[in-house]
Formats: C-alpha cells, sequence, structure tokens
C-alpha cells in the first residue's frame, strides 16, 4: 500500500548539496582566490644598486692598499739611502783618521819651517824635513809659510785631511818606498801638502805646493 507522504518510514530527503564533504564554496576575492591580494611578501626582484656598491668598496679597499705599499716603499727606500749614508761616512772616517792624527804632526813640521825660515829665508835650512828627490823642486815655495798656513792645516774647517792612497801622489811615494797607507794628503784653497812616515821613522814631505795659499 502506498504510503503517505512524509509519514513514518516515508524516505528521508537528500542532503543538501553542501553537506559534510563537499567542497566549501570560496567567496570570490578571499584567501587563496586568484586575481584576489598582491605577491606574497618578500617575493619581488632585490633592490638595484647592490652590485655598484660593492664593486665600490672593493676599488677603494685596493686604492688604500696601493697608497700603503708605496708608502711602506718610500720609508724603506728612504732609510736604505740614510743606512747607506752613515755606512759610507764611517768608512771614510776610519780611512781618514790616521790623516786626522797626523794634523799633530804636520803642524809642529810648519812651526819648525816658519821659524827656520826667519833666519834663513831660502829654505835650505828646512831641507832635512823634505825628501831629497823633491827639495829641488819644492825649495822655492817652503818660506811661503805663514802663521795663517799653520792655524789653516791645523784647522779641519779651513783644510781636509786624507789618506794618500787613490790620490794622484800615491805613485810618487811609492817610488821613493814609503807606504801609501802611511802617506797623507792635506789641502786647503789652493795649498796642498803630502807627507809621509817613512820605514826608517822619518816624517817628510813630499808635496809642498803654495802653502800660502790656504783658505
Amino acid at each position: 500500500p502506498a504510503q503517505p507522504a512524509g509519514g513514518f518510514g516515508a524516505a528521508t530527503p537528500a542532503p543538501a548539496a553542501q553537506g559534510f564533504g563537499a567542497a566549501p564554496a570560496q567567496a570570490a576575492g578571499g584567501f587563496g582566490a586568484s586575481g584576489g591580494g598582491g605577491a606574497a611578501p618578500g617575493g619581488g626582484a632585490p633592490a638595484s644598486g647592490g652590485g655598484s656598491g660593492k664593486k665600490k668598496i672593493l676599488i677603494g679597499v685596493g686604492v688604500g692598499c696601493l697608497l700603503l705599499i708605496l708608502l711602506v716603499c718610500g720609508v724603506g727606500g728612504y732609510i736604505y739611502y740614510r743606512a747607506k749614508q752613515a755606512v759610507q761616512g764611517m768608512q771614510s772616517f776610519a780611512q781618514d783618521a790616521p790623516a786626522e792624527i797626523q794634523r799633530i804632526t804636520l803642524g809642529l813640521q810648519l812651526v819648525a819651517i816658519k821659524s827656520e825660515c826667519s833666519s834663513d829665508s831660502s829654505g835650505a835650512a828646512s831641507a832635512a824635513r823634505f825628501h831629497p828627490q823633491v827639495m829641488p823642486q819644492v825649495q822655492g815655495s817652503i818660506c811661503q809659510v805663514t802663521q795663517n798656513t799653520i792655524d789653516a792645516f791645523a784647522d779641519n774647517n779651513r783644510s781636509e785631511a786624507h789618506t794618500m792612497v787613490g790620490q794622484p801622489e800615491a805613485a810618487t811615494a811609492a817610488s821613493f818606498g814609503a807606504d801609501v797607507s802611511q802617506c797623507y794628503m792635506y789641502t786647503s784653497g789652493s795649498a796642498r801638502i803630502g807627507a809621509c812616515n817613512f820605514p826608517d821613522g822619518s816624517f817628510k814631505f813630499i808635496t809642498f805646493e803654495n802653502p800660502g795659499g790656504v783658505q
């Protein structure tokens, strides 16, 4: 028999289309919808100019290193130059120190010549102070020695003292039998005096040029 509509045992109406398990409808423009909000945070392209900033830093570091290298090289070169000058100065002083010491002997000899010339203006009285082979050439200038000559050769600010090694007179000294390292040259203005310590212990002049021309 037919069941009355809506009575006991009647078929249960089908659930609505949006029942349990159905995909819920998304409202337009909702979360995740296409065409909704903009791009996800942080997803944009990196800001322009970052690479050029790094290049500027690297260039600055390179220039700084180059300047530092140049500074170190300049300081090192100056120190080397000054050290070389100091060494050369010490070597020159060590070589010429004996000539400076012999200024005392030179001064005593010049004082004696001045005294001898006061009694004999020919210079012959001072012959023993000169090597025999040079006496004839220098005799005419012996008595040109004055107090000014003595003072000039005693003062290292007015005259120079060097060993005869490497000087033009070295060959003459050697030919006289002298040890050239024991021979000395003194110059002041146009005056030049050379003397040697000979093996017999004597101190003799081998050069005697214009003794009155001291500065």
